[in-house]
């Protein structure tokens, strides 16, 4: 079986955190045999320049289905111009749209973008969200009844609990003090920092002494050393599919403080210590406090390796492939 990944965004010099779900996701699929090339359609040099490049790599590669990573523009694209099946996975703000307080401009385009999601979906011989959540923002009753909750999956090779003072010394970390880790970049409206930051005070004034680290920079392979040397990550965001790093933190045993978005409930459902709160800074910090005033670590490493591993998830989505495919020749 071959399959040509389209994406917004993969792995380089420079750029290493994008699309590294994605490099994931194929080496795991390639694990199991199947035949994974990659395009990554850079919008930036024009909509028309993109459209000829991908139909040139689907002529190159000849595909038995294209599999396009996110919606908007590119999943229509693809939709119109792939001669062969064509998978969508829905990741968040392809169909929740932008974050509040984004620049006028940012919403505009992210409003654009959640049309051409939904157009993508109605062309589309599969759809895969990582959450149910996403599938209830598909419009068409249609297509959320066909849209199939498929979350990316964890690397357990490199996410794994491993020694909390170990971790620190390897990070220049002090190895005293208990520490909350932001899972996100600062800079990205829908994360929220400022509400992380909000929550921290909350701490202070009830006798915590904590300090708040981020992932800002971090590349992806030293993610698992910054989980293992928090005391506990905390999650803000307006809204999320599936967020990678919940499920990467309760890998490595750190315990998860967040607010309800995406499948966060789901992940951490039964998974101690930890909470899901509503995102708001006395909820927030309250669970940050209960958290630290405990000290364990979390319990759900096994949860994640039989729902969340790598190699379950990437089953799964094979099963997909192999199912559109048996559709197609039944058609016929």
């Amino acid at each position: 079986m071959r399959v040509l990944a389209v994406a917004t965004g993969l792995p380089r010099p420079g750029a290493e955190g994008v699309g590294i779900f994605i490099q994931r996701e194929a080496e795991a699929l390639r694990r199991l045999g199947v035949e994974v090339e990659t395009f990554e359609a850079r919008y930036r040099r024009g909509p028309i320049r993109t459209a000829r490049a991908l139909s040139a790599r689907i002529q190159e590669v000849r595909p038995e289905l294209v599999h396009v990573y996110a919606g908007s523009i590119g999943a229509l694209c693809a939709g119109i111009l792939s001669p062969v099946p064509l998978v969508v996975t829905y990741t968040g703000s392809d169909l929740l749209g932008a974050a509040r307080g984004d620049p006028w401009l940012d919403q505009m385009v992210c409003r654009a973008s959640v049309v051409c999601s939904q157009l993508a979906a109605w062309r589309a011989d599969a759809i895969i969200v990582c959450s149910a959540q996403l599938r209830a923002a598909l419009w068409r009753p249609s297509d959320r009844a066909r849209a199939q909750v498929i979350a990316a999956g964890v690397d357990l090779e490199l996410f794994r609990p491993m020694d909390r003072a170990e971790a620190r010394r390897r990070l220049g970390w002090p190895v005293d003090g208990k520490v909350v880790l932001f899972g996100a970049s600062q800079r990205r409206a829908v994360k929220r920092f400022w509400l992380a930051e909000e929550a921290m005070k909350r701490l202070g004034a009830a006798g915590v002494q904590a300090r708040l680290e981020t992932l800002e920079n971090v590349l992806p392979n030293d993610v698992p050393l910054h989980l293992n040397a928090a005391d506990c990550l905390i999650l803000t965001s307006q809204h999320e599919g599936s967020p990678n790093v919940v499920k990467e933190a309760v890998a490595c045993a750190c315990p998860v403080v967040a607010g309800p978005v995406g499948d966060v409930a789901e992940v951490l459902d039964g998974v101690k210590p930890g909470a899901v709160v509503p995102a708001e800074p006395s909820a927030l910090g309250g669970a940050l406090i209960a958290v630290l005033r405990d000290g364990r670590r979390a319990d759900g490493a096994q949860r994640i390796r039989e729902r969340h591993a790598a190699p379950v998830v990437a089953a799964r989505i094979s099963e997909v492939y192999r199912r559109m495919l048996a559709r197609r020749v039944t058609d016929r």
